[in-house]
C-alpha cells in the first residue's frame, strides 16, 4: 500500500498516491465490495493517471469502473489557457485560494518554507506558481517537468477497467484538441462529448429555476451495470 505522506508537500494534479492508498484501504476494509472512482477536473487527471499507472504495472485493483469529467489531461496547456481572457477570472480566484491555504500552513507549522510572502503574491499565474512551488515542492525540477510528468492522456491505453471521460466541446479551460481521440485510450474507455457543459458544468433545462445536473444521471447510468451485484455494505464505528 502506497505511503501518502512520501508524495510531496503539496497537493497536484499528478498525485496519484493517496487515491491509490484510499482505494486499497477501502478494499481492506470492506472484502468483496466493488469500488468505483469518480473525479471531476485535476481530481478527473488523478483518476485517469492512476489507472493508466497501474494498468501499465499489471496491477489488479478492486476497481470496476471510473468516470473522469472535464479531465486536463495535459496540466501544461491547461496553465497557459487559464491565463488567457476572461480564464484570467477563474485563474485569480484559485491563486488566491492557494495563497491563503499556503500562509495557513506557513502560520501552522511556524516556517516559511523557503518563502517569502511578498514573493507568494508575485506568482500571478499558475505557470510561475508551479514553477516556484508546486513542481519543486514535490520532487520536480520546475513547472516544465511537473506538467510533463503529470499528464493523464499518455497512459489511457493503458486503462483496464470500465472508464467514462466525459468532456464539453465548449470547456472554456481545456481545450478540445486535448481530448484524447479512439487511438490514444484503450477499450475500455469510452469518451464522450457534448455539445454544452462547460468545465464540470452539464447543466441542463429550460428554466434557471428547474434545472437539470446532467451528471447526476448520467454518471449513476454508466456505474450502475458494474455495481449491480454489490452486496450490502457493512458499516463500522
Amino acid at each position: 500500500m502506497s505511503n501518502p505522506t512520501a508524495c510531496g508537500k503539496a497537493n497536484h494534479s499528478g498525485m496519484t498516491c493517496d487515491l491509490d492508498y484510499l482505494v486499497q484501504h477501502l478494499a481492506q476494509r470492506e472484502p468483496g465490495v466493488p469500488l468505483a472512482v469518480v473525479g471531476f477536473s485535476l481530481g478527473a487527471n488523478i483518476c485517469l493517471k492512476w489507472l493508466g499507472e497501474c494498468g501499465q504495472q499489471g496491477r489488479t485493483l478492486p476497481v470496476v469502473a471510473c468516470v473522469g469529467v472535464s479531465a486536463p489531461f495535459q496540466p501544461g496547456v491547461v496553465a497557459e489557457q487559464i491565463s488567457r481572457g476572461f480564464c484570467r477570472v477563474y485563474q485569480r480566484h484559485l491563486l488566491r485560494s492557494l495563497f491563503r491555504d499556503i500562509e495557513r500552513k506557513i502560520a501552522v507549522l511556524n516556517d516559511d518554507m523557503g518563502l517569502a510572502r511578498l514573493e507568494l503574491r508575485r506568482l500571478n499565474t499558475f505557470v510561475k506558481f508551479d514553477d516556484r512551488l508546486t513542481g519543486p515542492w514535490n520532487g520536480f525540477a520546475g513547472a516544465d517537468d511537473y506538467y510533463a510528468k503529470t499528464r493523464s492522456d499518455v497512459l489511457l491505453r493503458h486503462v483496464a477497467v470500465p472508464t467514462l471521460i466525459v468532456h464539453a466541446n465548449n470547456d472554456p479551460l481545456v481545450p478540445f484538441h486535448l481530448v484524447p481521440r479512439p487511438g490514444g485510450v484503450s477499450d475500455k474507455v469510452t469518451v464522450e462529448i457534448t455539445k454544452g457543459g462547460g468545465h464540470v458544468g452539464f447543466v441542463c433545462g429550460r428554466w434557471p429555476w428547474s434545472a437539470r445536473f446532467w451528471l447526476e444521471s448520467r454518471i449513476p447510468e454508466f456505474l450502475s451495470p458494474h455495481l449491480s451485484h454489490m452486496p450490502p455494505l457493512h458499516y463500522r464505528a
